[in-house]
């Protein structure tokens, strides 16, 4: 597979729309994620074809391969705009099924009321871990910092 080259500054943005995902923590989307998983960890997996939780050089260009092959939907070697923009519709649509999932707790297909107010119930509580009833500076910093080791996990 290959793309046109028509410049420097395109080819750039392709490999890193590409190549993002490899290290990114994003949602779920097609291809390496799997469904209900998130982060980086999910599509390291899915690139780490031998299970030996690490991604060679040659993984990691069969996972780039696999990604292109997903993005190019006509099969042609190129990719234009419509295919990028259908394949990127299609990866903010899966996160927001994803996300609407994790909201829906009873699966039922809708999300009420009672489901949002237990789950920030949940949350306030996560972040309170001194159980006073009061979320301080220090809980809410704890909080961010657990956030961003998530996320470089």
């Amino acid at each position: 597979m290959s793309v046109i080259d028509t410049g420097r500054p395109l080819a750039a943005l392709l490999a890193l729309l590409v190549l993002a995902p490899l290290t990114s923590q994003a949602e779920p989307g097609p291809g390496m994620h799997g469904p209900g998983k998130r982060g980086g960890h999910s599509m390291l997996a899915g690139a780490d074809s031998d299970g030996d939780g690490m991604i060679s050089r040659d993984e990691a260009r069969q996972a780039h391969q696999s990604r292109l092959a997903q993005i190019d939907a006509n099969g042609d070697g190129v990719i234009g705009f419509d295919e990028m923009q259908a394949f990127r519709q299609a990866e903010r649509e899966q996160r927001q099924r994803a996300h609407f999932a994790r909201l829906d707790a009873d699966g039922d297909g809708k999300v009420t009321v009672a489901e949002l107010d237990a789950m920030a119930e949940q949350r306030f509580a996560r972040m309170d871990r001194n159980g006073d009833g009061l979320i301080s500076a220090d809980e809410r910093r704890g909080q961010r910092k657990q956030g961003q080791r998530r996320m470089r996990d």
